[in-house]
């Protein structure tokens, strides 16, 4: 496959790369990471890379040009133990896609109060103060969606009756949002 290159391109191509500018290629591309295979348990980790590599026709006379073949694209997997540190974020992960699972489950209907969402905060058991603010942001953002989302309803019915009642006079108040603000103060006191 050929390519045509512009000025600019061909400029920022690297003098160990010149060959494949005098045969109007582009370079082959780094290895790029497709895939990764956590085993927790082994501690190690399968990466898997993509490949480009341009192939030519050798040609044994000589001062006659190699001509370009094609080009092919691998795929190479190597193992490669796990850092402290992707460990970490496994965990966290993990909390977060838990954490967020529990909170779907629930009805945000159920929640009417702060003293409601502390105390999902809390959990069974001992939590950290990360964990439970963890927990009462996820279920916040949902209770404050579900009342946002009552909101809106609210409003275009006060809409509907603002435009119904214009005739006869009466007024009702503007729908209010109503939602749950919750700080890191009030966490750390559970």
């Amino acid at each position: 496959m050929r390519w045509e290159m512009t000025e600019e391109q061909a400029a920022k191509i690297p003098s160990q790369l010149l060959h494949c500018k005098r045969d109007g290629l582009l370079p082959a591309e780094k290895p790029v990471i497709i895939g990764v295979d956590y085993n927790r348990g082994s501690g190690i980790k399968k990466v898997t890379y993509e490949k480009e590599k341009h192939l030519f026709n050798d040609s044994d006379e000589k001062g006659k040009k190699n001509e370009y073949r094609g080009t092919s694209i691998t795929q190479e997997q190597y193992p490669e133990t796990i850092t402290e540190h992707e460990k970490k974020c496994l965990t966290k992960r993990d909390l977060v896609a838990g954490i967020n699972r529990e909170v779907n489950n629930l009805n945000p209907k159920d929640f009417t109060s702060k003293k409601d969402i502390l105390a999902f905060a809390e959990g069974p058991g001992y939590i950290s103060n990360t964990e439970k603010k963890r927990r009462a942001v996820a279920l916040t953002k949902k209770v404050n969606q579900f009342l946002q989302d009552n909101h809106n309803k609210g409003l275009t019915e006060w809409k509907i009756n603002k435009k119904n009642n214009k005739k006869n006079g009466f007024g009702e108040a503007i729908p209010k949002l109503e939602r749950f603000r919750i700080t890191s103060s009030e966490i750390a006191c559970l």
